[in-house]
C-alpha cells in the first residue's frame, strides 16, 4: 500500500470513531439540531453540499467551501478522504460519475484573504476512483454546480455570468478525461440582465429533461426570486414547475422516479425577498404542489434546511443545516430524512 493510501486509511478509521460518537447533537450545536423530528437524524455536526453515490449508502460531503471532499458511510459513520492525497486549491462540490470517477469543481487559485472572489468562476476536474492520482482539469469554467448523471457519461453546466447552459459527453482517451460533443442548451442573451440560470439535474427516467433554476429580480435586488424549471433536451421547450410569481423556489436534488424534485422555498414566510427558505418536495406534474420537509426556519429566521439530495433508491434525503450569514449555499451539519417515515407522519402537513 502506498504511503498516502495508508495515511488515508488511518485518517478514515480515526475519524469514523469520532463520527460514531457524534451522531447526536453536542451541547454547542445550533438549536434546530437539538430536537429533530422522528424521521430525521444527524449524520455529521459539520459539512455541506452533500451528494449521493450510486449505492445509496455513501454520501460525498464537502468539509467546507474550498476544502476537501469526504465519503461517508451512512450506516457505520465511517469517513474516507477523497481529495487529501494530492495538493490542490480546494474544492467546492463533488459528484460521483456513472463510471465511479468523481467530478470536482474548485477555483484555479485560492486566496484566503478574498475567499469568495472566484465562487462564480470555478473549474471542473475529474478525479480517478482509484484515489491514486491528482484530479485532471477539463478546461471549462463553471458557475455554481453542474448536473451530473449516475447512468450516462454526460454533464451539463452553467457558464460564469449564469446566462448560458451547456451539455457535453465525458470521454477518455489514453486514460485521460475530456469533454466532447459540447452544445449550447439554453441562452438568456436576449433576456434582461436580471435573469440568470443554474443547472441542477437530469430527470429520470430517460434523462430527456434537465431541471434548472431561473433567477430574476431587479437591478437593485437581483436573484430575489427563483423558479424551478425544466428544459426539454430535444425540443428546447421550457416549463415553469413552481408557478409562484414573486416567490423563491430554487431547484435541488431530483427524485429517481422523476415525479418530484426538492426545492428551497420561502412559501411558508409570506414575506418574500428575504431568503427565509426551507426544503420542500415539488411535484413535477405542472400542479405546483409543494410539501414541506424541514421546519428549521420556524425555529429562528437565521436557520434553514438546504442543498438536499435524494438517494438513488428513493429512500432518503440528505441535506445540510444552513445558517444565514455564513455565505450562500454554506452549511453546518449533515442530516438524513427517512422518506417513508416522513410520508407516514408529515405528508399531510400544510405548506
Amino acid at each position: 500500500m502506498s504511503s498516502h493510501r495508508l495515511l488515508a486509511s488511518v485518517v478514515a478509521l480515526s475519524l469514523s470513531t469520532v463520527v460514531a460518537a457524534q451522531t447526536t447533537a453536542p451541547a454547542t450545536t445550533p438549536e434546530p439540531l437539538a430536537q429533530l423530528p422522528p424521521f430525521m437524524r444527524l449524520l455529521l455536526p459539520w459539512g455541506q453540499r452533500v451528494e449521493w453515490e450510486k449505492d445509496s449508502r455513501h454520501l460525498i460531503v464537502m468539509e467546507k467551501a474550498f476544502g476537501d471532499a469526504w465519503r461517508l458511510d451512512i450506516e457505520t459513520g465511517r469517513l474516507e478522504p477523497l481529495t487529501t492525497h494530492f495538493f490542490h486549491e480546494g474544492f467546492d462540490r463533488a459528484h460521483q460519475l456513472a463510471n465511479g470517477d468523481y467530478l470536482l469543481t474548485g477555483p484555479g487559485e485560492f486566496d484566503a484573504r478574498e475567499p469568495w472572489k472566484d465562487r462564480h468562476r470555478l473549474r471542473m476536474y475529474v478525479l480517478d476512483k482509484s484515489l491514486t492520482k491528482p484530479a485532471v482539469p477539463l478546461g471549462e469554467l463553471i458557475d455554481e454546480g453542474p448536473a451530473t448523471s449516475l447512468h450516462k457519461m454526460h454533464l451539463a453546466w452553467t457558464t460564469p455570468g449564469q446566462r448560458e447552459m451547456y451539455l457535453a459527453d465525458l470521454v477518455y482517451t489514453g486514460g485521460l478525461p475530456s469533454l466532447a460533443n459540447k452544445r449550447l442548451l439554453l441562452s438568456y442573451a436576449d433576456k434582461p440582465q436580471t435573469m440568470r440560470l443554474e443547472t441542477q439535474d437530469f430527470r429520470l427516467p430517460g434523462e430527456r429533461e434537465l431541471t434548472f433554476t431561473c433567477y430574476h429580480g431587479t437591478e437593485q435586488e437581483p436573484f430575489h426570486h427563483a423558479d424551478t424549471c425544466g428544459l426539454d433536451l430535444e425540443t428546447g421547450a421550457v416549463v415553469d414547475y413552481t408557478r409562484d410569481p414573486g416567490g423563491y423556489n430554487e431547484a435541488e436534488g431530483i427524485f429517481p422516479d422523476g415525479r418530484h424534485t426538492l426545492v428551497e422555498s420561502d412559501r411558508h414566510t409570506g414575506k418574500k425577498k428575504a431568503w427565509q427558505i426551507d426544503l420542500y418536495r415539488l411535484a413535477l406534474d405542472g400542479s405546483g404542489r409543494l410539501d414541506r420537509l424541514t421546519h428549521f426556519n420556524d425555529i429562528a429566521d437565521r436557520y434553514h434546511g438546504s442543498n438536499g439530495d435524494v438517494s438513488p433508491d428513493g429512500r432518503y434525503v440528505a441535506l445540510q443545516l444552513g445558517i444565514h450569514g455564513f455565505g450562500a449555499g454554506q452549511g453546518r451539519g449533515v442530516l438524513l430524512i427517512d422518506l417513508q417515515r416522513w410520508e407516514a407522519t408529515t405528508a399531510a402537513r400544510p405548506r
